[in-house]
């Protein structure tokens, strides 16, 4: 079992939504970031582990402050302004890695079940301007291993949750949505 929390800054939707800018310099961006190097210290250790998941599955879960090439397509242009396909660089170096995105085997279409996790509590941004906060899953629970099959995949957000600034009444801990994945291990 493995997690991470990858830097928050600059964020991707951002530049994509609020910047436009074209894809190849949301790549870049997000190697500026220092994600795309965090990730990849995070799979070089977990590497022994990977490469024995078929015996022993392996689990990644953590808020990665990145979206994933799987919700960016042409068919979810839509909500990002237009924006899509985009080939997030750290949703492809856990793809590589052999890592699966248990959400996305649970759901495959991302335009019926986008598995929203940033932010429930954030509808607009905080600047003040108004804008619509983009909403997008940047928090994962992936796998590998031939043992492990997803049965279901949820994001949650239970009791009181009322948007920011008013959150000090919330139940729910956070201002991202959880994802809770039920496997069958054979």
């Amino acid at each position: 079992m493995w997690t991470a929390h990858l830097n928050h800054a600059p964020y991707g939707p951002y530049d994509a939504c609020f910047d436009g800018l074209p894809e190849a310099a949301l790549v870049r961006r997000e190697e500026e970031s220092g994600r795309v190097g965090q990730i990849e210290e995070v799979l070089a250790a977990m590497a022994p582990d990977l490469a024995a998941a078929d015996h022993t599955p392996v689990l990644l879960t953590g808020d990665f402050n990145a979206p994933s090439h799987l919700d960016w397509t042409a068919g979810t242009a839509a909500p990002h302004e237009g924006r899509g396909p985009v080939d997030w660089p750290v949703s492809r170096a856990v793809e590589r890695a052999g890592l699966r995105d248990s959400y996305r085997e649970a759901h495959p279409d991302p335009v019926t079940a986008p598995g929203t996790t940033w932010s429930p509590v954030h509808p607009q941004h905080e600047d003040g301007s108004g804008r619509p906060e983009p909403q997008d899953r940047i928090d994962y629970v992936l796998h590998a291993g031939a043992r492990l099959t997803v049965l279901d995949s949820a994001t949650l957000v239970t009791g009181r949750n009322t948007p920011w600034p008013d959150v000090a009444a919330n139940d729910w801990p956070s201002d991202h949505a959880a994802v809770v994945t039920t496997y069958r291990l054979a």
